[in-house]
């Protein structure tokens, strides 16, 4: 046979070779778990700030419904501070967001937020209208009132009793008489 040195030679050295590749076999295998484990991260950042960004939108529909219903300052707050949150997370998820088809979705989305934000400022200028239109009708109330009050004392003073209109009918003696709980 062969020497004993060389058969303990190629044997360590089948050793030697067997460990090597097993090691660049898990290395392989590691930094494709890196990998992945990476490309997890990604996918999961991207959905947080998918979520964050439909739950700001959400927010800020709400606040906006909320105004047109209170006519409140602090539905508007919320709805400018909703604005800006969502405009923050549209951004962000414009940068990390790396597909084709969600970047696509994403500008629609941008496109809808700004046709949102229109709409916002349409509906708080119809809102500021209606409330002048409002403030002056009863601004004209309230000084019709006083010019009636004024003209009918007048009128009383000089004994004009006109002044204080057509004598109401009054019911039959022999109606029942009238329930006004209800009135």
């Amino acid at each position: 046979g062969a020497p004993v040195g060389l058969l303990l030679s190629v044997g360590f050295g089948c050793l030697i070779v067997t460990i090597a590749a097993s090691t660049a076999l898990t290395v392989r295998s590691q930094t494709a778990s890196i990998r992945a484990d990476h490309e997890l991260d990604l996918r999961l950042h991207e959905v947080d700030l998918l979520r964050s960004l439909d739950h700001e939108v959400a927010a800020m529909k709400s606040s906006l419904d909320r105004f047109m219903i209170l006519n409140d300052d602090a539905s508007l707050d919320e709805y400018s501070d909703r604005a800006a949150s969502a405009a923050l997370a549209l951004d962000l998820a414009t940068d990390v967001v790396s597909e084709k088809e969600l970047q696509d979705q994403l500008a629609t989305i941008d496109a809808d937020l700004r046709r949102l934000n229109e709409t916002a400022q349409a509906i708080v200028a119809s809102v500021d209208a209606r409330n002048a239109l409002l403030a002056a009708m009863k601004h004209a109330e309230e000084r019709a009132k006083t010019l009636a009050r004024e003209i009918g004392t007048s009128a009383a003073a000089d004994g004009d009793h006109e002044a204080d209109g057509p004598p109401r009918p009054q019911p039959p003696s022999n109606a029942p008489p009238i329930n006004r709980s209800w009135i």
